[in-house]
């Protein structure tokens, strides 16, 4: 059985899109003081180390702005990245990825509300209706530690949190026949 993380190719492809939150249309990361701060909002769960979005999060997250440059007339499945850090935003993916997910592995994901569409280079809002955030949340201790590089790294402030070297082998005994999950140790979603 062959496993594989989530990514997407590099940014020079044309069908990858990210994107950056913000409060309004094109204002980059520059947040009125005392606004909700998806950045604070992220970075305090990870040190929480909470899979789960927050109730906090859930609520405001939907009303940010989600900038981005498509180089596409059509957007992808997905916008964003399943990325291992769970202080970055989950990726925005169409309901039609969303429906292939619930068909493969159900209950795998926290879905949130789409926030605004913001093309910053037309300057115009995009319909964003058929989106949502996915936070996948079903987690599996799933690397081989003895033949996977999992490195530890210590914060200033002395929390931990582990990082995926050059080896990675996962455990399928611990996988079984599960076909999305979140690692618990390096947060890599597979």
């Amino acid at each position: 059985m062959g496993f594989y993380k989530l990514t997407l190719g590099s940014t020079d492809e044309k069908m990858t899109i990210g994107y950056t939150l913000s409060a309004l249309p094109h204002s980059g990361h520059v947040w009125p003081k005392d606004d909700w701060s998806p950045l604070l909002a992220f970075t305090a769960q990870a040190l929480e180390n909470q899979i789960s979005l927050s109730d906090e999060i859930v609520a405001n997250l939907p009303t940010t702005v989600a900038n981005m440059r498509p180089s596409t007339l059509i957007l992808p499945d997905v916008i964003g990245a399943f990325g291992y850090p769970i202080s970055a935003p989950p990726p925005l993916l169409s309901s039609r990825f969303r429906t292939l997910i619930d068909r493969l592995a159900p209950g795998s994901y926290q879905s949130v509300l789409a926030p605004r569409f913001w093309d910053v280079v037309k300057d115009e809002e995009i319909d964003a209706s058929d989106y949502a955030f996915v936070n996948i949340v079903n987690s599996i201790d799933s690397w081989n530690k003895s033949k996977s590089e999992i490195n530890k790294m210590v914060r200033k402030d002395g929390t931990v949190w582990h990082a995926l070297g050059r080896h990675e082998v996962v455990n399928a005994q611990a996988v079984g026949d599960t076909n999305l999950w979140r690692d618990s140790v390096t947060n890599t979603v597979l």
